[in-house]
């Protein structure tokens, strides 16, 4: 497997503390509010033309909010560039709260976006989270000092390493804990929890490295390594279907987001050869809607 997928894509991550004059209840996976609303934020803070939409915006080359946010140019689906970052979002039946939490990775070369972000985020708050449209104040905003050590720090102190955690050794076999909702598809069709194999995993995965180092790295595209269905176990499958919906404000209908949760385990003859690609995929995401915090998985070893 190609030595530029066991590392992560340059990445920062970020994590948000806002609060509410009154206590808001937020939806179960509220990364479609979040999303919609750092959208909006970051044009309303970047965008020097005020016009209504991007189309024909003599500035799009050197706009952040075009960069991060409209990665599809219209009529060229096919060399569409993925969104430079995920939302981390921890999913769940949720109280009433006036403390609110927001998790961002930035991958390269989105790192200059973040001060537009951050202002973007304190403007959002003026709009309002919720059905309620409860405002919000930011009161903190932390940094990972290296991604996935755990440890962070206020984004007034030094910065921290872009590169990851070393990835520890290759395991005989990984469980693999789907904490949002992952949207995969084959042949146009979206795969359910019976038809899942361990194959479709790791495709997905190559595909979203690909994917990330490909369109900002001039065009990289490395051949998926070979899978054959004997090599490539699937056991204690527990996945299940979770339905969900959310409302499109720009195509104004409500649109069905369901994805597979649970967990299984993974074995494969040569997962050493996969395992860093599986090890940082924790932090990547896969799948669709991972922009809105979707296809976050986790690993736990024997």
């Amino acid at each position: 497997m190609d030595a530029r997928y066991k590392t992560l894509p340059r990445s920062r991550r970020y994590r948000f503390q806002f609060t509410t004059e009154q206590a808001t209840r937020l939806p179960r996976y509220p990364g479609s509010a979040w999303r919609g609303l750092l959208g909006h934020g970051l044009r309303r803070v970047a965008c020097v033309t005020r016009q209504a939409d991007c189309g024909g915006c003599p500035v799009t080359t050197s706009c952040v909010y075009y960069r991060v946010f409209e990665t599809r140019d219209a009529g060229d689906t096919a060399n569409a560039r993925p969104h430079p970052f995920v939302l981390d979002i921890q999913p769940g039946p949720r109280e009433p709260a006036r403390i609110l939490e927001l998790g961002l990775t930035l991958f390269e070369p989105a790192h200059d976006a973040f001060p537009f972000l951050l202002h973007g985020l304190a403007h959002a708050g003026r709009l309002g989270i919720g059905r309620e449209r409860t405002p919000f104040v930011l009161e903190r905003a932390r940094r990972e000092t290296t991604p996935g050590s755990g440890h962070w720090r206020d984004i007034d102190e030094p910065d921290g390493e872009d590169a990851p955690l070393p990835v520890p050794p290759a395991p005989s076999s990984v469980t693999i804990i789907l904490q949002t909702p992952l949207r995969m598809k084959q042949r146009g069709r979206l795969i359910g929890a019976r038809e899942f194999e361990s194959a479709h995993f790791l495709r997905q995965l190559w595909r979203r490295a690909n994917e990330l180092h490909g369109p900002y790295r001039n065009g990289i595209d490395v051949p998926l390594p070979e899978l054959k269905a004997d090599q490539v176990e699937t056991l204690d499958r527990q996945l299940r279907w979770h339905d969900w919906k959310r409302y499109s404000s720009r195509q104004r209908t409500t649109m069905n987001m369901g994805g597979l949760v649970g967990r299984w385990t993974l074995r494969h003859e040569r997962l050493a050869e996969w395992w860093p690609m599986i090890w940082h995929g924790q932090w990547l995401h896969l799948g669709k809607a991972t922009s809105m915090g979707l296809g976050r998985y986790r690993v736990e070893s024997p």
